[in-house]
């Protein structure tokens, strides 16, 4: 029991305040506005000749497209050129020059019809 009368219980510390009666301050910070913002932007940007740029003219000039591209007309004459017309192309016949057969077993069953 000695050692339980020894050892302070519950409320009997005595520790000094961490809170400051003096009061503080909440935040000090002021966003910027929109304008300033832009000026802060346009400030580290560089303006107009402010770095030299090299020189985009060319000595020897420029060409023009002397493609010649055929019109439509021309597309189509040249096309019909290569199709053949009437009567430019064999074409070989399909009937038998020697001429048709019956066959006996159908002659057959028509004369046992009759």
């Amino acid at each position: 029991m000695r050692r339980a009368a020894a050892i302070p219980g519950p409320g009997e510390f005595i520790l000094p305040s961490t809170l400051s009666r003096s009061g503080g301050t909440w935040a000090t910070y002021k966003p910027k506005s929109s304008v300033e913002i832009q000026m802060d932007r346009a400030r580290k940007i560089p303006g107009p000749g402010a770095y030299p740029l090299p020189s985009t003219i060319s000595v020897g000039g420029g060409k023009f497209n002397d493609a010649n591209v055929p019109s439509d007309v021309e597309i189509r004459m040249q096309r019909g050129a290569k199709i053949p017309g009437p009567g430019q192309y064999n074409v070989g016949s399909t009937l038998k020059s020697s001429g048709g057969g019956f066959q006996v077993c159908f002659l057959k069953w028509l004369t046992s019809q009759q």
